[in-house]
């Protein structure tokens, strides 16, 4: 179980750092701002 647990929460860090750069890329250098970016 606490293994499952530890995997679930390393899927969900990696999804948030691709989740993070593309915001990034999204948002640099756009004159409009997106909610994503704020």
């Amino acid at each position: 179980m606490l293994q499952k647990d530890h995997q679930a929460i390393d899927i969900l860090l990696a999804e948030i750092d691709i989740y993070e750069l593309f915001a990034f890329k999204h948002c640099k250098g756009r004159k409009v701002k997106l909610a994503l970016c704020e």
